[in-house]
């Protein structure tokens, strides 16, 4: 039997193609870019859309028509992209305020950037939207007009009534205000019109600012037509 030393060479190649193996295996990791955003902006027609006060909680994102994912604002978020993207950005709420039941607002426009993304590095966009053409508004209470659109029911103890004090008024010059005190400890008010709701899958909301100090609970009172 006759032994034989390996040539120092042969480990020097051996050990070579065991890197090379790993950087096969190994790929290196992509370095995400960062999108940051602080919230939405609402821009609305006041006579004809209201106030352009607005409770959007969340973004949803997407890049190429790609969803990203859903985020609490304000929100900065990793991003697989780099280079000219088209950034989609969709305004959320917490549905019935409720929030473990957030969905994309069906009536803002959705705000679209064409943009370009940089690994390692953040940009900052601010999302300017506007209510869509299919927002219909069939209700607009805003306490600036001679009357009120809100009448209370035979179950309240007291009135809603306008109010000029600028440490309640909301917006403009009035405000409604309830007062309730021991004597007059229940409101209950209604539209002093009907409305058809569209039904199906056609959404409906309220929307409204309020400042108040106790429960305040918001419903319906349903009508419905039957025939023999």
């Amino acid at each position: 039997m006759f032994l034989q030393r390996a040539h120092p060479v042969s480990y020097i190649l051996l050990i070579v193609l065991l890197f090379q193996s790993c950087e096969v295996f190994n790929p290196a990791e992509k370095i995400p870019s960062y999108i940051h955003i602080d919230k939405f902006n609402l821009n609305t027609t006041q006579s004809s859309e209201g106030s352009n006060s607005s409770k959007i909680t969340d973004v949803w994102a997407y890049i190429d028509d790609q969803l990203i994912g859903a985020f609490e604002l304000p929100a900065t978020f990793p991003v697989l992209f780099e280079g000219q993207h088209v950034i989609t950005l969709k305004a959320g709420i917490k549905v019935d305020g409720i929030s473990a039941t957030r969905a994309i607002y069906p009536f803002y426009e959705a705000y679209n950037i064409t943009t370009t993304l940089y690994p390692d590095s953040i940009i900052t966009l601010n999302p300017v939207i506007t209510y869509s053409t299919s927002a219909v508004f069939v209700w607009k209470e805003a306490f600036e007009d001679g009357g009120i659109t809100i009448e209370k029911t035979l179950l309240s103890d007291t009135i809603i009534e306008k109010t000029s004090d600028t440490t309640n008024v909301f917006e403009g010059t009035y405000s409604g205000v309830i007062h309730l005190d021991a004597s007059h400890s229940h409101f209950e008010g209604k539209s002093l019109n009907k409305f058809v709701l569209p039904g199906g899958t056609k959404p409906t909301f309220l929307e409204l600012d309020f400042k108040t100090n106790t429960e305040v609970g918001i419903g319906l009172y349903a009508n419905f037509s039957s025939s023999v």
